[in-house]
């Protein structure tokens, strides 16, 4: 069924009606013999890219038909252009006037009145014509022009379903500046609909808007430049502020549709903007970073946000959760000890009024109750009128700590000198002024007590010396004491371990001048202290130790407690009393030293620790850690031992496990190593074959090793997210390529239509597979739409049987006439020919698609 349409401004020519057959539009009318003449420029108006009629005014207020051409009514397969000349118009539509040609013709004729009107012709919901009629009054006759339209509304209605699928925002925009149209995507990001955007105005909603490859600062004045055809395209960066008061960024892409109609794509980067500005903030203090080696946060705050790293959880000891980073609130303030919030409160108007670098040091109470001294170095900057904050923060607990050790010490030496052997030591002008107490604790029979030589560092045994000349070395102006025990061999052969406290005077340049080191002799307490830790350690065993063997030597006999035979999984009485049943059941291991027999017990080394590998009668292997402690007579004989025992075979298990996984994870990564290796060795050859074909144009080959690199690192991010090698999900990679590609050369003309399979290949055939595709995707980019014509990319991905499946194809220009993908010389398609043969894979030429495409099996 037919439908035919006529749309006007008069109300009176808007008609539709439906018909069957088009050749029923005419009724058979009889031919006016006296009108058939050969009409003046028929044959000029024969090749005339429009539609015309001629007619005549004859009696009765009809008009004769003198002439018409042959591009109106293509669709009836009569000869409408000889079959209407000579005929009248009243006869030829008599009842059949569906669309009112007479009366407007009439009107337009004899009244002058406009009668301009569009014609659809339908064959369902298919349009098969559409075109404009414009009547002109010459002399005695009238002309009837149509102008066909009909590509412009197809390509209009492709415009807009593209519009109304689009994953951009898009908006029409006329030359009243007002919005026209907008897409739902549009809708939904800014949060306004059609009539709020035009009441408030787009203007008003933007807060800074640049061009890319030309000086226009200002939205309004890039669209008067695209309406007046100055710049038919332009491309910018622009800042939005949305319904909720937020900001956000977007990439634009603003082309001229029509003379009175301008369409604007966006495509959001707001996160990238975000991270350009918090870079941009921390570059201004990285010069203080220099040297650190504490964990360092970053901070700032602009916008109403707080901006934070990952460092701050530990800072905090918390769990890391991503959402707390980026925050109205910061999550800082409730860790904060009240005391030191007040004093923060208290600065807080000094630092908003600085334009300067702060330094503030505070206190937090962590997650676990610990105390931890935080220093934060931050800056106020104005940007844009906007006050912005940024910096960084240290945990200086431990420095703190020690600071309050030393000033505690400092507090009491006094006290410690009239208590203990203390001595001290001045260095000046080159010489060294000892106290009497110094020779007492260097064993040493002197009066003289200024000398040029320092008398403790001969003394220091061998594993102190070090620490010992970096304990004068390690001081600074900023930090000019220090403390550290030191162990000296006196020349009276007895060792000795001596606390020093150390502080130095430093001129204004930086320069030592001289120092005073405060020395005690602490090696009775030390002595004491390591026995008590020894004793502790010993008491920990067995205060840690569950259902552990306690075994007993006296007499020459061997007893031991019932755990020990649920270990061995025996039977008490099955062996004699004169056997040590761990020794007994012992096998030899190489990963732990051979255990200690009773024999190497002395009397100066009356204890030991061992870790046993025992086999049960049951082929049971297990792990046994004991430690013995033993007592000998007067003559040094060896007359009885205790030994505590606990079975770690557990322990062992885990520990064996976790060294097992670190192997795996280091061949692992010997195994991405080995794959960069190669990596990089095919990009240098990807490097010489651009260089040759295109040694006149270095920017094209930089350009496309960038994109291989790319593509290679979307690659290894997969691989260093994934624990084997052996699964890179292809459907993944494919999306992060073509968006790159997409977003890198802005093909906002182009839309993608991705359907693809999750397919899993390895490191091996994951890297010619995305560069081969890469190399197809921005062969469509590159030349598939010239002059930024819109398109369709198509990419399907399958996996059957046998083999993979990928089809590329666009329904772009397509190659020219005769061009052979398979002997072209052509850099690009000898990529594609080698890839293809590294993954022994089959390509071919897509024959079924509107512009060029190409399908690769790969076997499996």
């Amino acid at each position: 069924m037919y439908i035919i349409k006529s749309e006007s401004k008069n109300p009176d020519y808007n008609k539709t009606f439906e018909i069957s057959n088009l050749e029923d539009l005419f009724n058979e009318s009889p031919i006016h013999e006296e009108y058939l003449i050969d009409f003046p420029l028929s044959k000029l108006y024969k090749d005339m890219d429009f539609n015309l009629f001629v007619f005549k005014p004859i009696k009765d207020d009809d008009f004769i038909i003198l002439y018409s051409n042959k591009r109106l009514y293509n669709y009836i397969d009569t000869d409408i252009s000889c079959y209407t000349a000579g005929r009248s118009l009243k006869e030829l539509f008599y009842e059949k006037d569906y669309l009112n040609h007479y009366k407007r013709y009439y009107d337009f004729f004899y009244n002058g009145e406009d009668n301009d009107v569009l014609f659809k012709l339908y064959d369902g919901d298919d349009l098969l014509f559409a075109g404009h009629e414009v009547c002109i009054r010459q002399d005695d006759y009238l002309f009837v022009y149509v102008k066909n339209e009909t590509e412009d509304y197809l390509t209009y209605k492709i415009d807009t379903k593209v519009f109304e699928d689009s994953t951009f925002p898009i908006i029409f925009i006329d030359s009243k500046f007002e919005i026209t149209k907008a897409n739902q995507r549009f809708l939904n990001e800014f949060d306004f609909n059609l009539n709020e955007l035009n009441d408030y105005g787009i203007s008003n909603l933007i807060e800074s808007f640049t061009s890319q490859k030309c000086d226009i600062k200002n939205f309004n004045n890039a669209l008067r430049l695209i309406f007046k055809k100055s710049m038919p395209v332009i491309d910018g960066e622009i800042q939005i502020r949305v319904k909720d008061n937020s900001e956000k960024w977007f990439n634009v892409h603003m082309k001229l549709v029509n003379k009175d109609l301008i369409q604007v794509a966006f495509d959001e980067i707001t996160d990238l903007k975000t991270t350009e500005k918090i870079a941009h903030y921390f570059r201004k203090f990285f010069y203080e970073l220099e040297g650190l080696e504490t964990e360092v946060a970053f901070l700032s705050f602009f916008d109403g946000y707080f901006h934070l790293t990952n460092e701050i959880f530990s800072f905090l000891e918390i769990p890391e959760n991503p959402d707390l980073l980026i925050s109205r609130k910061n999550i800082l303030w409730d860790y904060i000890i009240p005391e030191d919030q007040k004093y923060i409160k208290s600065i807080i108007p000094d630092m908003y009024n600085n334009n300067f670098k702060s330094i503030l040091i505070f206190r937090v109470r962590t997650a676990k109750n610990n105390i931890h001294y935080l220093k934060t170095t931050i800056g106020h900057f104005k940007e844009d009128n906007k006050n912005i904050y940024s910096g960084f923060i240290q945990n200086v607990t431990s420095e703190y700590t020690k600071s309050e050790k030393i000033d505690n010490l400092e507090k009491n030496l006094n006290k410690i000198t009239s208590t203990s052997n203390v001595g001290i030591v001045t260095y000046k002008n080159k010489k060294f002024y000892y106290t009497p107490e110094i020779f007492n604790i260097l064993d040493i029979q002197s009066n003289n007590y200024i000398s040029d030589t320092d008398l403790f560092r001969p003394l220091i045994i061998n594993e102190d010396i070090n620490s010992f000349v970096n304990l004068i070395n390690s001081l600074t102006p900023s930090h000019p004491r220090e403390h550290k025990k030191s162990t000296i061999l006196t020349k009276q052969n007895n060792t000795k371990i001596i606390d020093n406290v150390i502080e130095g005077n430093f001129s204004h340049d930086g320069n030592l001048i001289d120092y005073v080191c405060y020395v005690r002799d602490i090696t009775k307490e030390e002595l004491n202290q390591r026995e008590a830790i020894e004793l502790q350690e010993k008491l920990t065993i067995i205060k840690e130790s569950n259902n552990f063997v306690i075994a007993e030597y006296k007499n020459g006999k061997y007893s031991f407690n019932k755990e020990l035979y649920n270990i061995l999984e025996i039977e008490p009485g099955e062996y004699d009393d004169k056997d040590n049943l761990i020794e007994y059941f012992s096998i030899p291991n190489s990963d732990y030293d051979e255990p200690k027999t009773l024999d190497e017990l002395t009397v100066d080394n009356n204890n030991f620790k061992n870790i046993w590998t025992i086999k049960t009668p049951n082929n049971n292997v297990k792990f046994l850690e004991s430690y013995v402690e033993s007592k000998f007579d007067e003559n040094g004989k060896l007359c009885s031992y205790v030994s505590f025992t606990q079975e770690i075979t557990d322990k062992v298990k885990r520990e064996n496990e976790l060294k097992q996984l670190s192997e795996e994870r280091k061949l692992l990564l010997q195994e991405v190593h080995h794959r960069i290796k190669n990596n990089l060795q095919l990009i240098s050859s990807f490097l010489h074959l651009d260089s040759r074909y295109y040694k006149n144009n270095p920017e094209y080959v930089i350009n496309k090793s960038e994109n291989r690199i790319e593509t290679m690192a979307l690659a290894h991010e997969q691989v260093y997210q994934s624990d084997n090698l052996s699964h890179i999900n292809l459907k993944i990679l494919l999306k992060s390529t073509i968006s790159y590609l997409f977003h890198k050369y802005k093909s906002f003309n182009i839309k993608t239509h991705l359907d693809i399979d999750d397919v899993y290949f390895n490191m091996d055939n994951a890297i010619p597979f995305i560069l081969l595709s890469n190399e197809l995707v921005f062969n469509t980019i590159r030349h598939a739409f010239p002059d930024n014509q819109e398109g369709n990319l198509f990419i399907n991905l399958r996996s059957l049987d046998e083999n993979f499946v990928l089809k590329i194809w666009d329904d772009g220009v397509g190659l020219p006439d005769g061009f052979d993908i398979f002997s072209s010389p052509s850099l690009g398609f000898l990529i594609i020919r080698r890839l293809t043969s590294q993954l022994e894979g089959k390509l071919e030429v897509l024959d079924n698609v509107d512009g060029f495409g190409v399908k690769l099996s790969i076997p499996k």
